[in-house]
């Protein structure tokens, strides 16, 4: 077993032994930081939000006009009360009416 450790390859030594090893030097530690416009973008985005929530909200309380009114065949997506029940109606309506087609479209072929 002798013969075994000779041929390991020695451990370095320290850089503190060799007397001739430059200093260590302190470098300062790495620090990432936001760029100096970050907080400005986030004001001009929150901005941003407000207004257009807020557009919303006045577009939601205005009636429709002429120019913006949705021209359309179904009466029921013309009225601008329309409530949760109303519309869960309409939807099963037209869950029917697609079903009804499907099933001829499968007959056709």
């Amino acid at each position: 077993m002798a013969g075994r450790a000779e041929t390991r390859t020695p451990e370095p030594p320290d850089r503190d032994e060799h007397e001739d090893s430059p200093p260590r030097l302190a470098r300062p530690k790495r620090t990432t930081r936001p760029p100096n416009n970050y907080a400005g973008e986030q004001e001009i985005d929150n901005d941003q939000r407000t207004t257009r929530s807020q557009l919303r909200k006045k577009m939601q309380d205005k009636p429709a006009t002429q120019r913006d009114a949705v021209t359309s065949d179904d009466s029921a997506t013309e009225s601008e009360d329309l409530n949760t029940a109303t519309l869960v109606k309409e939807l099963i309506k037209l869950r029917r009416e697609i079903r009804r087609r499907d099933e001829l479209h499968k007959e056709e072929l």
